[in-house]
């Protein structure tokens, strides 16, 4: 959105309006002023992660790339390693934008085999790499964030050190003061330091001179590149298929009648959504086994406050894997660690429902970039990988719930997630649960406050509902789920 549609879009609203706009946008500064993230919690050191082998033939494609040893200015050198043929373009404290032409990033399998060892470990998509040097202490990198919009921010920017040692200054961008500093990293060479996502919302980082030095560092940053021209290739090797939005022609709403049940009365084997245009699927396996049978919860802290005890009956077992700031990549850590856990559940497993996007796309701007390009290869990832550790499991999607605006994310990135979902499952032989509108106010056009206690958690009414919901998935064995996000209506504010 440019600074004249902004413009256009204020000059049309009226007084109440502009005021209620402002008591937001007050609202939205005090809190986000009065209570400072930690630096700690967004910022994660690992020494030593490159051994001597690696370290050698990463140095030797360095140098390679010809850095100027000789030159007289004060700059940073930069060289940008890229699968992608678009430039990577940031604007410096001059007037002209830099801008770096693309090194093929196949010409250093080093350096690519030291990327890609950090996706396999971490669960990251880096996709590129900006190779930095410092030729000595006069050298220095400003103040800065590196929030450009070819850069996916629900990805990190991890940061490997080779040559001397030279501190890394973090300052939180709402201090008054700016040359204060809230952390100071010094990375050893063959270190790494993550720097995670949201980081760069909050905090700027810097590199400062220091002449008493008199040797080289560089720096290799490893980034999720999007580039604005590339419509398939998120991760490298990874081809998700060719999928687009659901169309819909002339959706008509399905009226609520008396024969309609709501998630109260919904049982085994009817749908809370009868309609006509469905998603069928089969919800269960019928075994007649008393063995007990095991059902898994993936979600953020949207639902890590369902229970355990009481969603489980009979040889029901219910367990709940839900963790607070939850992102798609995280739920690979989370199945690795029940698996480690548990290896004799495993075969236990017959259900597993996952509740996720919710922080996915609060930090990502919906308006500029593609839901269904950023996040179709991850989950597609995701069910591959829980299919490969759980293979007589039933995978349920559920949909991303309403949430009021408060980070980046525009109703319409929400509505595309939920299509994004509803499509994948599709493909990939998942399920798809449906009950975003049980958590709309009656005029279907913005979420019901009734239900949440803040800006996208439920409250105690809100949770009830959502464990109807997940109950409807557990004991039901054959039901139909009715898709409503995608519907050509107004969405809610």
């Amino acid at each position: 959105m440019d600074l004249k549609t902004v413009e256009d879009f204020f000059k049309s609203l009226g007084p109440q309006e502009l005021q209620v706009c402002q008591q937001m946008i007050d609202k939205v500064k005090n809190h986000h002023f009065s209570n400072p993230p930690h630096v700690a919690d967004y910022v994660e050191y690992h020494e030593n992660f490159i051994d001597p082998t690696s370290e050698s033939v990463i140095l030797s494609e360095i140098a390679s790339l010809k850095f100027n040893r000789k030159s007289p200015n004060k700059a940073v050198q930069n060289k940008f390693l890229s699968t992608f043929s678009e430039p990577y373009t940031w604007d410096s404290s001059k007037k002209d934008p830099v801008v770096n032409t693309p090194i093929s990033l196949k010409e250093f399998p080093g350096i690519r085999s030291a990327m890609t060892d950090i996706n396999d470990k971490f669960g990251f998509y880096m996709n590129s790499a900006l190779v930095t040097y410092y030729k000595d202490g006069s050298v220095n990198a400003r103040l800065h964030d590196d929030a450009e919009v070819e850069l996916d921010p629900n990805q990190p920017i991890c940061v490997l050190s080779f040559g001397i040692k030279r501190p890394v200054q973090f300052v939180y961008k709402g201090s008054s003061n700016k040359r204060a500093t809230d952390l100071t990293l010094e990375p050893d060479n063959c270190s790494m330091y993550v720097m995670k996502s949201g980081c760069q919302g909050y905090f700027y980082h810097r590199v400062p001179a220091n002449k008493a030095i008199n040797d080289h560092r560089v720096s290799i940053s490893f980034r999720c590149f999007v580039p604005s021209t590339n419509s398939n290739t998120v991760c490298i090797g990874v081809k998700p298929p060719n999928l687009q939005p659901p169309q819909v022609n002339n959706p008509t709403k399905v009226p609520a009648t008396s024969s309609t049940p709501n998630l109260d009365s919904c049982h085994q084997g009817f749908s809370p959504f009868p309609g006509q245009q469905t998603f069928s699927f089969n919800g269960g396996l019928n075994r007649s086994s008393s063995r007990q049978r095991y059902c898994l919860l993936f979600g953020s802290s949207i639902t890590t406050r369902v229970e355990e005890e009481r969603m489980g009956k009979g040889s029901r077992g219910f367990i709940n894997l839900s963790k607070s700031g939850a992102k798609i990549r995280d739920l690979h850590r989370l199945a690795n660690d029940f698996c480690s856990e548990n290896t004799n559940l495993i075969g236990d497993v017959d259900k597993i429902v996952i509740n996720i996007g919710t922080n996915d796309v609060k930090w990502f701007n919906g308006s500029r970039h593609s839901v269904f390009k950023r996040f179709r290869a991850p989950l597609f990832d995701l069910i591959k990988d829980l299919k490969l550790r759980f293979p007589l499991a039933h995978i349920t999607f559920m949909t991303m719930l309403p949430i009021r605006a408060f980070y980046n994310y525009t109703a319409q990135t929400v509505n595309d997630f939920n299509c994004l979902l509803l499509e994948v499952c599709r493909s990939s032989g998942c399920e798809f649960f449906d009950c975003f509108e049980d958590f709309l106010a009656p005029d279907l056009r913005d979420y019901d406050g009734t239900l949440f206690w803040d800006k996208w958690h439920p409250n105690e009414h809100g949770l009830r509902i959502l464990c109807r919901a997940i109950k409807c998935i557990i004991y039901g064995n054959t039901f139909r789920s009715h898709m409503r996000t995608f519907w050509h209506r107004p969405f809610y504010a």
